[in-house]
């Protein structure tokens, strides 16, 4: 049993145990927070420790609204709502992955809700660094749209678990393609969710909640029906990635489901998640001082990946001529350092800031650059253009030329043929571009097709 409150974990376990017939069974309680991905991989890492572990079934249940202002920031600066009820399992999931393998029957089975029936999600997911939803609209401190995040992150959830299903299903690896994936809805259950008497005046409106709560609501041993019929239920009777209701049927969430449009905007909400539940936060940084690097790479000839690289003006002040990556300091009006590195690209190149035409990949673990008073922290954003069509538009005073060269080489101790002395290129003849072949300079106007 993990779970975030280890005293309502240990009463819970008291009562497991006075059930269970069988002496022999061992019930522990250990400790995680789903809104945090750093307690997500410690629970793992503590888990992975004994590979011989095996999981059969893995009941994922947390879920939260968050109506009061000052608790709706998790500790890796994301919604609250969106980070516990969706980031946070896929955060676990994939850390259990072997362990789920090891089992012959393995079974992914996600608390969700009807709620996901009364939202709809954006075709693309926003540039919102705290969530890909709509954020929280905040009146001193309560939060009007609290339910609305909800049912947000419950519709986000359904479609996770689908396109978790279609990954596993065509998963390179074999031994995991048999894992099952669900989300249910347990029904109308009383449960402490709307108990918001700790988040001060604004606990008021869950008022009306509670009392239809405690009049109508079902008991939570009646709504995890549905969940132990999938957990016990022949798999062949079970279609994988469902939506099942609290009567343990198969449910038509949302007629949107047979829009290709949505089954693409999945996948980019997908993506997204993935890439987010890979960040490993750094810890101890100085967030006044920090700076962002564009990794801009782009898909060769021969199918290889490219990294953009430019060579400083000669005429700068701090390191003239000198090979770099694009980057510079994040301004107080930036939202995030990915914004830093697009607005950067935008000055010194012309790349425009557009999510679509260079998609974000990953944020890197950030790097120290000078010393003492002057460190200033430098974070690499990682993005793919895919869009060929652009042309660059250099900024002479910060940049004299941009070249690229394969990526694999930057992976070597010894590449190859990108020799680097005192910050100069020696060797240019792998560069190659998506745009055209040769170099960029400052002083060259250049058209699509046209070539230096």
């Amino acid at each position: 049993m993990a779970c975030r409150s280890t005293d309502k974990a240990e009463k819970a376990r008291q009562e497991v145990v006075k059930k269970i017939k069988n002496d022999s069974t061992t019930v522990e309680v250990w400790k995680i927070d789903l809104a945090s991905l750093s307690s997500c991989r410690e629970f793992a890492s503590k888990w992975n420790a004994n590979p011989d572990n095996k999981i059969d079934i893995l009941y994922l249940n947390a879920g939260l609204i968050a109506p009061n202002a000052s608790l709706i920031t998790s500790e890796d600066g994301l919604e609250m709502t969106y980070a516990c009820n969706v980031l946070g399992h896929l955060a676990v999931i994939e850390q259990l992955l072997p362990s789920l393998a090891l089992s012959d029957d393995p079974r992914i089975i996600f608390t969700g809700s009807s709620g996901a029936k009364m939202s709809t999600l954006p075709d693309h997911p926003g540039s919102n660094k705290r969530t890909p939803l709509r954020d929280a609209w905040s009146i001193g401190s309560y939060v009007l749209n609290a339910f609305n995040i909800y049912t947000d992150t419950k519709l986000l959830l359904a479609m996770v678990v689908r396109e978790l299903q279609e990954s596993f299903k065509n998963h390179p690896d074999e031994k995991y393609r048999n894992i099952f994936v669900a989300n249910y809805h347990p029904g109308f259950v009383k449960t402490t969710i709307s108990n918001k008497d700790h988040y001060g005046l604004s606990s008021l409106l869950s008022i009306p909640v509670d009392f239809l709560t405690n009049r109508y609501a079902i008991t939570p041993e009646v709504g995890a029906r549905p969940g132990l019929y999938l957990g016990s239920a022949s798999i062949e009777q079970l279609p994988g990635g469902e939506f099942w209701d609290e009567n343990a049927e198969p449910a038509s969430l949302t007629a949107q489901y047979d829009n290709e449009a949505l089954r693409r905007c999945t996948k980019l909400y997908y993506r997204r998640l993935r890439n987010l539940s890979n960040i490993i936060p750094p810890m101890g940084y100085d967030k006044g001082k920090q700076a962002a690097v564009m990794v801009a790479l782009f898909i060769g000839r021969l199918g290889d990946l490219h990294v953009l690289l430019s060579q400083r003006s000669d005429f700068l002040s701090s390191y003239p001529g000198d090979t770099c990556l694009i980057g510079g300091r994040k301004e107080p009006s930036d939202v995030d350092v990915e914004y830093t590195a697009r607005r950067e690209a935008e000055e010194e190149i012309g790349l425009p800031i557009d999510y679509d035409c260079v998609r974000y990949v990953a944020t890197l673990p950030p790097h120290l650059a000078g010393y003492g008073l002057s460190a200033v922290t430098v974070w690499p954003i990682v993005c793919l253009i895919t869009d060929r069509a652009l042309v660059p538009m250099l900024n002479e005073d910060e940049v004299q030329r941009i070249f690229s060269h394969p990526l694999e080489s930057f992976l070597s101790h010894r590449p190859d043929k990108l020799l680097l002395r005192l910050g100069h290129l020696e060797d240019e003849s792998d560069a190659y571009h998506w745009y055209q072949a040769g170099t960029v300079s400052a002083n060259t106007s250049l058209r699509p097709g046209e070539t230096q």
